[in-house]
């Protein structure tokens, strides 16, 4: 998603939050979706992150799983606003390149 807006907006950034930043300032995508995308962003990552510095605290390899059982009902409730940020921000982009008609 952050790729294809960075690309529209004409950005080499590398980094999401750079690319999500560079559509943002393109008017690719709006400023508030950006925000909130890269809010979502970084909320997913802090959730993945301590769920794997938990695993090496555990001797157990660290891998990309979330418990979402273990996640305090606060911390389930903003995952939920944030995958509803993504999925309507996914929604948008599959509109604005037509991408049902590529099957």
């Amino acid at each position: 998603l952050a790729r294809v807006q960075a690309l529209a907006a004409g950005s080499r950034a590398r980094a999401t939050l750079e690319r999500l930043d560079a559509a943002a300032a393109a008017g690719v995508l709006n400023t508030e979706d950006g925000d909130n995308l890269a809010e979502a962003f970084r909320f997913v990552l802090s959730l993945r992150l301590a769920a794997q510095l938990e695993e090496l605290a555990a001797g157990r390899p660290p891998d990309d799983d979330v418990e979402l059982a273990s996640l305090p009902p606060l911390e389930r409730h903003h995952l939920k606003d944030a995958l509803v940020a993504i999925r309507d921000a996914l929604e948008g982009l599959a509109f604005r390149y037509q991408t049902a008609r590529l099957r």
